[in-house]
């Protein structure tokens, strides 16, 4: 699965980080509710396509949690998951 050597804590860090962004990232898309909250606040910023906007973060954070998964760009897929979060945590 991990093309690089990785010791055991290594290989559960991987694996925790993504599992725990894949079930958040889950309960947030599954949430009807919450998903149109965050699409009125982007029409309210004047975003084109605000319902767009939510969905379009959920698949970054997915892509990125499987990358981080499968150690494929795990590099580029943590920042990804590190990041993701800010502007998505400011929306009241």
């Amino acid at each position: 699965m991990f093309h690089a050597d990785h010791s055991a804590a290594a290989v559960t860090a991987h694996i925790l980080v993504a599992v725990l962004s894949i079930g958040a990232g889950a309960v947030d898309a599954a949430s009807r509710v919450r998903s149109r909250q965050h699409g009125e606040h982007f029409a309210g910023l004047g975003v084109p396509c605000p319902w767009l906007a939510p969905f379009t973060g959920y698949g970054l954070q997915s892509r990125a949690d499987a990358m981080v998964l499968i150690d494929w760009h795990a590099d580029k897929g943590a920042p990804i998951l590190i990041a993701e979060p800010a502007p998505t945590g400011a929306i009241p």
